[in-house]
């Protein structure tokens, strides 16, 4: 399935944490990958405690996120809804009676400051 939307964001420390990255050894980079991706599935629980639920098929439609791997010396992975719709149950403002809208954005946004600190930690562990 195509891709519908993609979101970024920025993280205060993660251009530095990026260049030590870059000259991290292998076994250091890997433990990053498994930091990024505690972080990824921590940010994905949320998501799945914020999505909009009437049936639950739209929760039931996104996997766990995939693990990250490097691309151009940064951390990348997934977070995906797989439902034609989710991109509407996310952009617009409708009113659910369990759930909201920006699901997964709010999700990152409330856990973005938290990533650098757990991908520190498993690089030092």
């Amino acid at each position: 399935m195509g891709e519908l939307f993609k979101m970024s964001f920025d993280v205060t420390g993660i251009d530095q944490l990026n260049r030590n990255l870059t000259k991290a050894s292998e076994e250091v980079k890997k433990k990053a990958v498994e930091g990024m991706w505690e972080f990824a599935v921590m940010v994905w629980m949320r998501s799945q405690e914020l999505v909009p639920v009437r049936t639950g098929i739209l929760r039931a439609t996104s996997p766990p996120p995939e693990k990250p791997e490097w691309i151009n010396n940064a951390l990348d992975t997934v977070i995906r809804y797989t439902r034609r719709y989710a991109i509407y149950q996310h952009e617009k403002p409708y009113k659910h009676v369990q759930g909201q809208w920006k699901y997964l954005q709010t999700a990152i946004e409330e856990k973005a400051r938290l990533m650098v600190g757990i991908v520190a930690a498993h690089m030092r562990g």
